[in-house]
Order: C-alpha cells, then sequence, then structure tokens
C-alpha cells in the first residue's frame, strides 16, 4: 500500500490529510506525525487560545470552500448559536479541524494514523522500496513513498536588544507557547510588547482580561500602526474591472500601488469598501507577485510591507474595539520607534526605546517583554533539528528574499542544486516566496486541495509499489493511535 507521511498536524498537515482522504483514486496509507499532543490544532487553534478569536469571520473559514456554512453548522453542534458574520474562538476552530478529519477518516475507509514524535532527518534510502526514511527523535523511524512537510510557522526572530534578558521569566519569546505563571500580587504592573501587529492584539488583550488589575501595556513597533478592523461587507459593490486592472498594473510595483489605491478611492465613493479591494488583491497574489522583478520586491518588502499587513492583516470588529477602549483609558500605548536595550534591575527590565524619526530616546522599567514581532520565516535561523537538517543536506533551499524555500508549481522541493526532489512537497507560510500571501486559512485551504488533489493524481499516473512494506515499521505501538 501506498504510504505518504505529513509532518506537521496543525491546520495545513490536517487540511492536506482531509482533502487527501476525500480524493485518493486507490489505497493510501496517511501517517500525520506532530510532536504536540493535540489532533490538529497546532499552536495557533490549540486549547490555550480559547480566549484568541479568529480574525475572519465564521463563513470564510470552512476547510471546504463549497461548504461555506460547514463551521458554523459545527459550532450549533456544540451548542451554540452563530451567525455567517460571527468570529469564533480560535480553540473551537481546532476542535472544528480535529472533527474534519475524524468525519472524512471515517467516510474514506482510508488508513489515517497518527504518530506522537518530533522527527529530525529525512534520507532517501537506497536500499528499501520506499523513497523515504523519516528518523524520529527518539531512535525509531518511518517509511514511507512521499513527505509533505506541513511544519508550520517557525518562531520570533532573537533580537540583539534582548540578549540579555533571554532565558529569564522578564522575557517571553514565543507568546504562543506557556507565559510565566506568578501570584496575583507579584504580576508585572507594566509590560512591553514588541510589535504591533495581530499577535500583540492577541497579547493585549489576555493581559487586559488577567484579574481585576491588568498591567499597563506599552507596544512599540518600527511604524506603530494598528492593524485595521474587520466589517461586514456587500462584495457586490466591487467595481466589475477591478481584476482586469490590477492585472494591467503587473509587472510593476508603483502601478500597482497606484491602481490599489484608486480602486478603494473609487469603491468608497460608491458606497463600496475598501477591504474589498485588499480581497481581490489576495485572490491574484500569486499572479501579481510573480510578475515582479527582484527589485520590486525587494522596494514591496522595504516601503509597501508596513501598510499592506495593517490593512490586509485585520482585527474582529469586537478586538479592535477593545483595543481603543484600552487605548482611550489608558491601558495600552502604542508608539513608533526601535528598542536599543533591554537591561535587568531590581526593579525589573530597564528599557531604553529610540522614537521614530528622531535621536530622542526614551527610558521605561518593565516587568516583562513579550516578543510580537511575528514568525521569522528565514529557514537559515530555524531552530528546528529537521530544518536544519534538510539545509545541511541541501534537500531545501532558501530563495532570494528569505522568505521561505524553493518551490515548484505543485508544491514539491527544489533543492540546492536547482532540482526538483521528487516526492517531497510543502505547504504551509514559506509558500510566501512563490505566492506572498500564504498564512492564511482561505489561501492555506486551497493549496492543501491542490496538493491532495496533485498527490492522489500521482496515484492513478503510472505509480506502482512492491508490497505493503508493514514488516519495515519499527514504530513502537505506543506512539500510534488510530
Amino acid at each position: 500500500m501506498r504510504s505518504i507521511a505529513i509532518i506537521g498536524a496543525g491546520f495545513s498537515g490536517t487540511a492536506t490529510a482531509v482533502h487527501l482522504l476525500k480524493r485518493a483514486h486507490s489505497p493510501v496509507r496517511i501517517i500525520l506525525i506532530d510532536d504536540r499532543p493535540d489532533t490538529a490544532a497546532g499552536l495557533a487553534y490549540s486549547a490555550s487560545q480559547q480566549d484568541c478569536l479568529l480574525n475572519v469571520p465564521a463563513s470564510q473559514m470552512s476547510l471546504d470552500v463549497s461548504h461555506p456554512g460547514e463551521l458554523a453548522d459545527f459550532a450549533a453542534r456544540q451548542g451554540m448559536r452563530v451567525g455567517a458574520q460571527d468570529f469564533l474562538s480560535r480553540a473551537l476552530y481546532g476542535r472544528y479541524l480535529a472533527d474534519c478529519l475524524h468525519s472524512a477518516r471515517a467516510s474514506s475507509g482510508m488508513e489515517c494514523t497518527r504518530v506522537w514524535g518530533r522527527v529530525t532527518r529525512l534520507v532517501q534510502p537506497r536500499n528499501h522500496t520506499r523513497s523515504w526514511r523519516l528518523d524520529l527523535d527518539d531512535g525509531h523511524l518511518i517509511l514511507a513513498d512521499e513527505v509533505v512537510l506541513a511544519i508550520g510557522n517557525p518562531r520570533p526572530a532573537h533580537l540583539t536588544a534582548l540578549q540579555a534578558i533571554r532565558g529569564t521569566n522578564r522575557y517571553v519569546h514565543d507568546p504562543w507557547g506557556a507565559w510565566p505563571q506568578e501570584r496575583p500580587e507579584r504580576a508585572p504592573r507594566r509590560v512591553l510588547l514588541l510589535g504591533t501587529g495581530l499577535t500583540m492584539a492577541d497579547v493585549a488583550l489576555r493581559l487586559a482580561l488577567r484579574g481585576p488589575e491588568p498591567p499597563e501595556i506599552l507596544a512599540l513597533s518600527r511604524h506603530g500602526r494598528l492593524p485595521q478592523p474587520q466589517t461586514a461587507f456587500d462584495r457586490a459593490t466591487l467595481l466589475p474591472d477591478a481584476v482586469a486592472t490590477l492585472r494591467g498594473s503587473s509587472g510593476s510595483l508603483r502601478k500597482l500601488v497606484r491602481v490599489v489605491h484608486s480602486l478603494s478611492r473609487q469603491l468608497n465613493g460608491v458606497g463600496g469598501d475598501w477591504r474589498e479591494v485588499i480581497n481581490v488583491v489576495r485572490s491574484i497574489a500569486p499572479e501579481l507577485w510573480g510578475g515582479l522583478s527582484d527589485t520590486d520586491r525587494r522596494r514591496f518588502l522595504r516601503h509597501v510591507r508596513p501598510i499592506w499587513d495593517v490593512h490586509r492583516h485585520r482585527l474582529p470588529p469586537a478586538a479592535a474595539q477593545e483595543l481603543q477602549r484600552l487605548q482611550s483609558a489608558g491601558g495600552l500605548t502604542v508608539q513608533a520607534g526601535s528598542l536599543e536595550s533591554a537591561t535587568l534591575t531590581r526593579a525589573g527590565v530597564e528599557v531604553i526605546w529610540r522614537q521614530r524619526g528622531t535621536q530622542q530616546r526614551e527610558l521605561a522599567i518593565v516587568g516583562r517583554i513579550f516578543n510580537c514581532t511575528g514568525p521569522d520565516y528565514r529557514a537559515a535561523q530555524s531552530e528546528s533539528a529537521l530544518v536544519k537538517s534538510l539545509l545541511s543536506s541541501g534537500l531545501i533551499v532558501s530563495d532570494p528574499l528569505h522568505l521561505g524555500i524553493r518551490l515548484t508549481g505543485d508544491g514539491e522541493v527544489v533543492d540546492a542544486g536547482g532540482h526538483v526532489v521528487k516526492g517531497l512537497y510543502y505547504i504551509g507560510p514559506w509558500l510566501r516566496a512563490r505566492d506572498w500571501e500564504a498564512t492564511a486559512v482561505s489561501e492555506l485551504r486551497n493549496h492543501a486541495r491542490r496538493l491532495a488533489e496533485h498527490l492522489a493524481g500521482s496515484a492513478v499516473n503510472g505509480w506502482r509499489h512492491q508490497g505493503s512494506q508493514r514488516g519495515a515499521w519499527t514504530l513502537a505501538e505506543r506512539t500510534a493511535t488510530r
């Protein structure tokens, strides 16, 4: 029986497995591997994210695009009254993904095994009928015909200014992980959040809900911009020639920026919403991104990206309103500037930062610093043993702009020599190097569907095997659950 190993059981890995279970034309064994106990949730949608809301309404978050009400129906079965424009919790979404996987596995009759472990190395063995050997950190191994890398978002970058406090309970490097626990009377009275994007918003709102005396929050980023709020809007008001106009400006960043501004103004003038223009740009982002030169791409990253991010990565209305309330009440202060140093003192952490556009330096004492700068997508900076191994062996290579790794249009990995690595695929945020927009459910669910269709099709297009190879498994039964 053909076997496909998916490394990572978060959204991307789960979505790929679900679509593959629905589309496989011949018997296939799917092995989902992750070192987290949660099935399907990953870090973003784990049980610890109960207080954090999705940034997109329920009708746009279903795994199956053809059934936009699927997530709302699941919430209704949990006893919730949910409308299409409601913003649900991340934890609920994790349970929904697990339910999708369970249903797909039950209806397909295919074998789908969940393995709890960490893959540290991929090897192409020469003396087995399987194409890949996956080495786990506990000494076990898995043999598979194809491998899908769905390793999820990396952790934030290590900032030089924070070197002195790394490893202390005064610093939270990854807000999506565990936070230090302390008695309420010893909780920090003031905290610094580095970054002012969606991660900052989630952290600030969680801190605001902590006890009767939440800490005073200072949020600092290079531009000091907060994400724009989501709204409910009628897509029918979109100008009919918007897509053609955008495509006609592809190949020039200057023209694209000018057209997006013009379309947004026109749309607002006829009672529409500029967010519709952003969504249309997202829908053809791979085409637009692919048409830009490396020079224009670098210009975009340096000059346009900060503005794009706050308009594209938007807040749920309730979260935006609460942040506004916090700011008005003095509980949240947002500043534009850069951190220069952080030093441990008896009073806490002494931070020095410089205001944007000036040489003026500010000093503040905070009890804790949270790194809310977002994932560090540079593959060379990854802390993953697997990624380090893949880079050192040349199986994967960074793209020139260090946004991700080199891939084909079908998601196959391209190695350091420029050759396609047959049977090795990737899905996740590193697709940004190829398509730019590749971090949200609306994009990743389509990538997962297309990858599943490609994998399912390869079983039809002349795939051959030499037996089931069940005897080749050395994985202990205790690590696998059906």
